[in-house]
């Protein structure tokens, strides 16, 4: 995938707490993750089924789903089986880095210096958190 992954995030009440970003990020990795896993051993279940075990309403399953295959994920859903599968073999590999900058001096340490997200320092005891997203499929 090689834009940026869109947060599939549930909110039951719009006057509820908003997650912070890294919380629902990190959320969205394990949920790509358990979604590779689960149609990968062709066990997701009804769609249904699958967006209870993912905490995810159904039209956010199939938001997910499709974002997945228009990245080019091939990806079924096979009556027969009552699975979503994929219809070739696919290898994701999900990944990330955290990493806590001490001072910006450590900052000019960073190779190449990529830098996806450069989170407020308020919770952080005035330190700078950069958080680098990895996505390889």
């Amino acid at each position: 995938m090689r834009h940026s992954l869109q947060l599939y995030r549930e909110s039951k009440n719009k006057n509820t707490k908003k997650e912070p970003e890294i919380m629902t990020f990190t959320r969205t990795i394990k949920l790509l993750q358990l979604l590779h896993e689960l149609i990968s051993e062709e066990r997701t279940d009804t769609p249904e089924r699958l967006a209870k075990k993912l905490s995810i309403s159904r039209a956010s399953l199939y938001l997910l789903l499709d974002d997945l295959k228009k990245n080019n994920l091939p990806i079924t859903y096979s009556r027969k089986k009552k699975s979503f599968i994929y219809t070739k073999k696919v290898n994701m590999k999900l990944d990330f880095e955290l990493e806590i900058i001490e001072s910006e001096h450590d900052l000019s340490k960073i190779d190449g210096g990529f830098v996806a997200y450069k989170l407020p320092s308020k919770h952080m005891n005035g330190r700078s958190f950069i958080f680098a997203p990895y996505l390889q499929i």
